[in-house]
């Protein structure tokens, strides 16, 4: 008997690697702003985390600049960045087993609802998903948020669902929202095992099919 009902992934880094349309559209944001263009360091550090909150803390931007910076961010990702993209390896094989194997599978996301949908049809996996939920318009929601829209869609309690992610953010939605974490290093965020012990977490994959291996040892 499988441990879980549902398995819901994290998209930048986890899912997909998104990291040229993004660095392409932080590039965009800050020529139109006049700010110093970005590097692969600060990208790096900024995917997963709140489109508000990087501009804010790694570009120094105040309230007002900071909205109109996501603006220009998000006007050059719905135009080209979102087509940016390429799963990982592995990942094929991963959801085609959790679907074959009864699985509910979701997203959920701190990207923007519309672009992760765009994404997943892009790709041609939009069938495999029985919810994709994002940021709402605002950007107030947090990943524990996100993750509880999908649970409640799903009408699966927190116990009986996996979440799977790249970083710290990631592992941090999960706890609040008392789901087990596993942990990928292949993404953006985690780069190895020990940069999840400060985390709960039930599994760490260096591979998407890694976690195949583990959910069939459970």
């Amino acid at each position: 008997m499988k441990k879980y009902k549902a398995v819901i992934f994290d998209m930048d880094g986890t899912l997909v690697n998104t990291y040229r349309g993004i660095f392409n559209s932080y590039t965009h944001a800050a020529k139109q702003m006049g700010l110093r263009l970005p590097d692969d360091a600060l990208v790096g550090a900024a995917i997963g985390a709140p489109l508000s909150e990087v501009f804010a803390k790694k570009f120094g931007l105040d309230e007002e600049a900071v909205r109109t910076a996501v603006t220009h961010y998000r006007s050059y990702y719905a135009t080209n960045g979102f087509r940016e993209i390429e799963m990982y390896e592995g990942m094929d094989k991963l959801l085609s087993y959790l679907k074959d194997n009864g699985y509910k599978l979701a997203v959920a996301t701190l990207k923007r609802e519309d672009f992760a949908l765009a994404i997943v049809k892009d790709l041609g996996i939009s069938e495999l998903f029985d919810v994709v939920y994002g940021i709402d318009d605002k950007d107030e929601l947090t990943k524990s948020d996100i993750i509880n829209k999908c649970l409640g869609t799903l009408d699966i309690a927190p116990q009986d669902a996996l979440y799977v992610g790249d970083s710290f953010y990631d592992a941090v939605g999960s706890a609040q929202s008392g789901l087990d974490f596993a942990a990928v290093t292949y993404g953006f965020g985690f780069k190895s095992e020990a940069d999840v012990k400060d985390y709960s977490y039930s599994c760490c994959a260096d591979k998407a099919t890694e976690i195949i291996d583990w959910l069939e040892a459970e």
